[in-house]
């Protein structure tokens, strides 16, 4: 028979249980009023004990937009320039484009909305990135294939340049800087993956497409600039049921292409990747639905790959995405069974190993399409919330 006492560390009683049954419970919603860490005070017949819980603070959320359209989210992605956070995100009913923009270097003041491309068949496998200190974004149109939006602002009050990438691209694509020009990896005709770049900084010159390869598929294509300037693409090479790596020994894309065997899987896995500790690194999904984190021993993809499980229970975890955050690995992945966003960080700035995980969003209809970043020296989260149907910010009030 126990009596069981939560309380913050300011020592303020959070909840009680009743004392007398042999089979004592006690649940509590945390919010943004309790102070962590939390404690957990068990009086029994033979004595007490103090337990120190391990528990973190949840992350206070904002919303970016919910009066644009009914259904707004989808695809959604963080940026940050000028010192301030933005969010890509699709109208699902009317199928544009949008750019928030917040007026807080923290992402809790006002977004600013603007029209990114309202042609009414846009917006899905929508990925962005920052190209010349500016926010740009790659996305799916049905009729023109894959396109590409880069802002002459850093605020998205500019002038969008909206420019065809690949007429016959299908899926998936992904944008990051090379040399500093657009560059995008995506899945074309096929079944291949392919990789373009553009001629001019603000995606107004000329787009020259490259098959990089065929008959993998490249679903969920994640580029990033390797330390030696070159193009890294990860993506879920479906048919062959394995996470695979491609880098070329030209920044155009023109000159041949090394692919390797990342990570096996035949979970459809997503892939997000990030430079960690000077070497290619991805997060990923095995056949489990266990998110795993994926590493090179060689800074220019060339080496081994080893991997490092994340988290072991058994739930369908989704929409990993990765990122350093004050030099050390981290990323958020959906529960996609309870709902809500759990946040992951390794003890090591390489992440091999070390690896602990919380939820920060618990609402049981928020996390699809969500993407994470480091915002006035915090991580920072843009999330979907697809039970009332709009796009959120979060971030933690404190940190660490």
């Amino acid at each position: 028979e126990l009596d069981l006492y939560l309380y913050d560390s300011e020592g303020d009683v959070l909840e009680t249980s009743q004392a007398g049954g042999p089979n004592e419970a006690l649940s509590h919603t945390f919010t943004a009023a309790d102070v962590a860490p939390y404690y957990l005070r068990v009086y029994a017949y033979n004595g007490s004990g103090m337990y120190e819980l391990n528990s973190r603070q949840p992350w206070d959320t904002y919303v970016i937009d919910d009066l644009t359209s009914a259904n707004l989210g989808n695809w959604s992605a963080l940026t940050y320039t000028g010192g301030h956070p933005g969010c890509f995100y699709m109208d699902r009913v009317n199928y544009n484009v949008y750019f928030a923009y917040s007026d807080a270097s923290d992402g809790t003041g006002t977004w600013t909305i603007y029209p990114v491309d309202t042609s009414g068949s846009v917006g899905s496998w929508l990925s962005a990135g920052v190209i010349g200190g500016c926010p740009a974004v790659v996305y799916l149109d049905s009729t023109a294939g894959i396109v590409c939006a880069i802002c002459s602002t850093p605020d998205g009050s500019g002038t969008w340049n909206v420019s065809d990438v690949d007429v016959n691209g299908v899926y998936d694509p992904s944008i990051t800087e090379i040399d500093g020009y657009p560059a995008v990896a995506y899945e074309g005709p096929s079944e291949s993956l392919w990789y373009s770049r553009n001629s001019a900084i603000d995606g107004s010159g000329t787009w020259t497409s490259y098959e990089v390869e065929s008959g993998f598929g490249a679903y969920y294509t994640s580029i990033v600039e390797l330390p030696n300037g070159l193009p890294g693409i990860f993506y879920n090479a479906y048919i062959s049921e394995e996470v695979r790596f491609a880098t070329c020994d030209t920044l155009d894309g023109s000159g041949s292409w090394t692919t390797s065997t990342v990570f096996e899987s035949d979970a459809y896995p997503s892939t997000s990747c990030a430079i960690v500790d000077g070497r290619p690194a991805v997060a990923c999904i095995d056949e489990y639905e266990s998110p795993y984190f994926v590493i090179n021993s060689a800074a220019d993809g060339s080496g081994t790959w080893s991997s490092y499980m994340i988290a072991d229970f058994d739930t369908n975890w989704s929409y990993l995405s990765l990122a350093v955050l004050d030099g050390t690995p981290s990323l958020i992945f959906n529960d996609g069974d309870a709902g809500g966003i759990y946040f992951a960080q390794s003890t090591l700035t390489t992440g091999e190993g070390g690896w602990n995980y919380w939820p920060i969003l618990g609402n049981e209809h928020i996390g699809s399409n969500r993407a994470l970043g480091w915002v006035n020296n915090k991580p920072a989260c843009v999330f979907y919330h697809y039970y009332d149907l709009w796009v959120g910010f979060a971030t933690p009030s404190t940190w660490p």
